[in-house]
């Protein structure tokens, strides 16, 4: 069982969490694979008031870097997607290098963001704690 250090943490362990689906996921780019162009309209989801003030908390401990229990180097790109609760729309965030600053940021892309095609899994677990 993982011992979070701020309110919550991204585990890894597997202490009975292999039967739930994992609350989080976090992938990186792989530019082998062909991007996919898509066409269409998104819907984009509403949040509730709680629902964006855990977006702000789980951004904060992001940029402060505590919060997994592995040994993590973020790359350009990284994609952490986190399903809160029952809602079926994770929380998506991104790491970005570029525009002089390295750090997460909230993601705004789509299912229909081609570079989307070309995410793989490189961890997912359950979230120890409370966001909230």
């Amino acid at each position: 069982m993982c011992e979070p250090e701020s309110s919550f943490r991204f585990c890894t362990c597997a202490d009975g969490a292999e039967l739930a689906p994992p609350m989080w996921l976090l992938e990186r780019r792989d530019v082998s694979l062909d991007e996919q162009h898509r066409r269409g309209r998104v819907a984009l989801p509403k949040w509730s008031k709680e629902t964006l003030a855990t977006r702000e908390s789980l951004l904060e401990a992001l940029r402060e870097g505590s919060c997994f229990d592995f040994e993590y180097e973020p790359a350009d790109g990284d994609v952490l997607s986190v399903w809160i609760g029952s809602d079926p729309q994770p929380l998506r965030f991104r790491y970005l290098t570029s525009l002089g600053s390295a750090g997460w940021t909230i993601d705004s892309s789509s299912g229909l963001t081609h570079w989307r095609s070309q995410m793989v899994e490189v961890r997912s677990g359950p979230l120890e704690a409370d966001p909230t």
